[in-house]
Parts: structure tokens; C-alpha cells; sequence
């Protein structure tokens, strides 16, 4: 397959896809607007007449990427901590409602002195 590079240094596969002549049609096929007659363009195909998209250019442009970037990842770790300490909170209450229930049946069990309770499963 070939390619080119673009301004940002990406690399951009000479096919169809990434082509300034592609347009879609109504059922979202591509169509070339060279060739109207075609009834479907390959993915993976090309032609003489290829040129780069605006898209494809602007592919890899880091002043643009890079705050939207820095502020995904931002977001993602505090979702991942809020996440992780979310779930720590929920086991700590789980724990403590297994204590009270384990407590609540010793002293059930202390004041008609039946026998011991050594785990309570929930």
C-alpha cells in the first residue's frame, strides 16, 4: 500500500478513504466525484487523480490534540480515583453492617445463651 506524509508528520495511506474527491450518497457509500458513473469505491482503492483531504492534513496537528488530550486524561484519572475510592467506601460500609449484624446476633444468642457464632456469611 502506499502513502504520503502529511504537514504534522503523519503518516496518510493513498486509498479512497482519505482522498479530497470522496463524498458519501445517501446509503453512506463512498462515491468519487471524478468518476459519477462508479457505482461504489473500495475502500482500499485509489486513483491517479488522488489528492489529500483537508481532514487528512490537519491529522496529527499537536497545538489543537494536545489540550484536548491533556484534558481527557484529566477527567479519565479523576473519574478512575473518584471510582476506586467510591468502591473503597462501599466495602468499608459493607464490612461495618456484617459487624452490627454479627453483634446484633451475639447478643441475641448471649441473652437466651443457645451458642456462639464463630462468621456470619451475608
Amino acid at each position: 500500500m502506499r502513502y504520503c506524509i502529511n504537514k504534522n508528520g503523519c503518516r496518510i495511506n493513498i486509498i479512497c478513504a482519505s482522498c479530497k474527491y470522496k463524498f458519501f450518497d445517501k446509503k453512506y457509500d463512498r462515491r468519487c466525484t471524478l468518476m459519477p458513473g462508479v457505482e461504489e469505491v473500495l475502500s482500499d482503492g485509489h486513483c491517479m487523480d488522488w489528492e489529500m483531504s483537508e481532514g487528512m492534513k490537519n491529522v496529527g496537528d499537536k497545538k489543537k490534540a494536545a489540550p484536548k488530550l491533556r484534558d481527557l486524561t484529566e477527567r479519565l484519572t479523576a473519574f478512575r480515583e473518584d471510582y476506586q475510592m467510591r468502591e473503597k467506601m462501599e466495602k468499608e460500609i459493607k464490612y461495618e453492617k456484617l459487624k452490627e449484624k454479627k453483634q446484633r446476633l451475639r447478643t441475641i444468642i448471649k441473652s437466651k445463651k443457645l451458642c456462639k457464632v464463630y462468621s456470619l456469611k451475608v
